[in-house]
């Protein structure tokens, strides 16, 4: 159900759109002034306002440059109500940031017809957003995967070589030595990258600064390596 915010001083006006607008399934909260209907967004984050233009104290005009200059409702729909035939005052209205005006005194298929135009602009508008988020997150996972790749390509490599170095001189103790040293590390950081994959995918909250650049520094293993590779340098000197 769309919350519609009906702002205007005169009674008569207020009641007559809430008979009209609840039985067509909208819930209707209203304000009497304009700090009123501030507080009134504040409170309850309508869909869309109906602000009278003329009102003692905060006219329609300052309520609404006011919720245009906030970030939570500069995307508010708003339709200004207005007795007045002047261009002018439609135009002020309009450059202020409404949304669309409707002249008093006005016919509720009228008023309906524009509330649901401009709620059907709003989803539109909320749905391109999405997908914009969508984009920009399909855009994060194959940038993220590439680095992620990056890292078990060097990892293998590294890996590969000092293999190679060992096959190569069979008897070489400090080769052995250090072959077992790359294996630990390099694992270590294969793992890193896997789990980081996981949680990529899990997630789908892709930001490339939280899953890639130092696997070691993603898991908080880098402890536990310096661990590993001493008791390692400890067991070379006592041989």
């Amino acid at each position: 159900m769309h919350k519609i915010l009906v702002v205007d001083d005169l009674p008569f006006n207020v009641e007559y759109l809430e008979e009209e607008l609840g039985p067509l399934g909208f819930e209707t909260i209203t304000a009497a002034d304009g700090q009123a209907a501030l507080d009134q967004v504040s409170a309850h984050n309508p869909d869309l306002v109906l602000l009278d233009l003329s009102m003692p104290g905060m006219n329609g005009i300052e309520v609404l440059e006011i919720l245009r200059g906030s970030p939570l409702t500069e995307g508010l729909p708003i339709l200004l109500l207005t007795a007045s035939d002047e261009t002018d005052d439609r135009v002020r209205g309009l450059n202020a940031g409404a949304n669309d005006y409707i002249t008093k005194p006005f016919k509720i298929e009228e008023v309906v017809a524009r509330i649901q135009a401009h709620l059907r602009i709003q989803t539109l508008q909320k749905q391109v957003l999405e997908r914009e988020k969508l984009l920009a997150r399909v855009g994060g996972i194959g940038q993220t995967l590439v680095t992620l790749s990056h890292h078990l390509n060097n990892a293998s490599q590294a890996m590969s070589g000092m293999a190679q170095l060992c096959e190569m001189e069979p008897g070489n103790l400090e080769h052995q030595q250090d072959l077992t040293r790359v294996t630990l590390t390099q694992t270590a950081r294969i793992t890193a990258v896997l789990q980081s994959l996981q949680m990529m995918v899990e997630k789908m909250e892709v930001k490339t600064s939280d899953y890639v650049g130092d696997p070691d520094r993603m898991l908080d293993i880098e402890e536990d390596l310096k661990h590993r590779l001493s008791e390692l340098d400890s067991k070379r000197n006592e041989t």
